[in-house]
């Protein structure tokens, strides 16, 4: 892959689109994601992306770029495309992230609303000020992901 330097260009470099194109198909997601919505304060030095392909990292002069396999019926559901310049890079949507960041995180076991709240607040930092959104995105990755309240997550392929 080949990057024109921002000096020659005259426009920042998107690590989120070097991340699509680097090991593909994929998008961002994960706190890379919350990140780019604002939702997680802390900067993110590692582009997580979601993929059909085995997990794999790469690091180069651009960053350290994380990908994690997902099953083919669960990947395409709450991606789109955003545009910024005159480039367009693949992301989840702030639901889509927050259940990816629950779906694959190692080890992390949310048995109840409580420790959901808990992770959310002291784990990664979200922002729970978020407007409104922000209960019904806790409910949509609880729902979505760790089967608490419903079994929806065997349907989309999720662990």
């Amino acid at each position: 892959m080949y990057i024109v330097s921002p000096q020659v260009s005259k426009k920042l470099i998107s690590t989120e689109l070097i991340a699509n194109h680097l090991y593909g198909p994929s998008y961002v997601s994960m706190e890379s994601a919350l990140r780019f919505y604002g939702l997680i304060p802390e900067r993110v030095f590692n582009t997580v992306s979601m993929t059909l392909k085995r997990s794999r990292s790469f690091k180069n002069q651009f960053g350290l770029f994380s990908y994690i396999s997902c099953p083919a019926n669960y990947y395409p559901i709450g991606i789109s495309p955003v545009v910024q310049d005159d480039y367009a890079f693949l992301i989840s949507s702030p639901e889509k992230a927050l259940c990816d960041q629950i779906a694959y995180t190692p080890k992390l076991q949310l048995r109840s609303i409580k420790l959901l709240q808990t992770y959310l607040e002291e784990n990664i930092r979200f922002d729970m000020d978020f407007s409104l959104v922000a209960p019904l995105l806790i409910y949509d990755a609880l729902f979505c992901i760790t089967g608490f309240i419903c079994k929806e997550n065997a349907r989309y392929g999720v662990p």
